[in-house]
């Protein structure tokens, strides 16, 4: 399993971030026509220790909303399952991570589009495959 497909599993399984945006989570940009609520993430930085078997890649967690408060809420769900999380990542068969470390996050108003976007960045300590 690939880092990215544990993360997404991990999300799929929050059921407060599930009421919120139902399936609507996905790996890159979101299909045309996808109403809001919903999460898109990104692999915004790959990086791997020359030495080890150890990836740390940055994830961008991005959190699209009609609201600013469910906006925020979302993120703040995401940092929750991530921000320190050790163990394997996806159940069974997953991705064993070192630490999940919250690096930043920003909130930007995007008015073509009349949605809050919060962006939430993690970086996933963990080891390669």
């Amino acid at each position: 399993m690939t880092l990215t497909t544990a993360i997404l599993k991990t999300l799929k399984a929050i059921s407060e971030l599930t009421v919120i945006v139902g399936a609507k989570i996905y790996s890159g940009i979101a299909p045309e026509g996808t109403t809001a609520s919903y999460v898109c993430i990104y692999e915004v930085e790959s990086q791997r220790h020359h030495d080890l078997d150890v990836g740390y890649p940055v994830y961008q967690f991005s959190c699209f909303s009609t609201s600013y408060e469910q906006s925020k809420l979302m993120a703040q769900l995401i940092r929750y399952a991530f921000q320190r999380y050790k163990g394997t990542l996806g159940g069974a068969g997953g991705v064993s991570v070192i630490q999940g470390v919250y690096e930043n996050e920003t909130y930007v108003y995007e008015p073509d589009t009349k949605l809050h976007h919060v962006a939430v960045n993690i970086k996933f300590l963990h080891r390669s495959q």
